[in-house]
């Protein structure tokens, strides 16, 4: 039988906190904001698995298992 009752936890400390400093130019700025673009527009079209800048050009697949199998 447990008649202690509950542990007592110890409070946690208060979290710490960093602040950084980063000194950001307009050039810095520019270049991140054009490296940002650039990487968008290379997704483009191409960005999704399925599809491609002509369109799916597979036939659909429509056909439907049955249960356990069996066909």
């Amino acid at each position: 039988m447990c008649l202690g009752g509950s542990p007592s936890i110890p409070a946690a400390p208060p979290p710490v906190k960093y602040e950084t400093t980063k000194d950001t130019t307009a050039a810095v700025t520019a270049a991140r904001d054009d490296q940002k673009n650039k990487a968008a527009a290379a997704l483009g079209q191409m960005g999704t698995v399925q599809t491609s800048p002509f369109g799916v050009t597979s036939a659909a697949t429509t056909n439907q298992g049955s249960l356990l199998g069996a066909k």
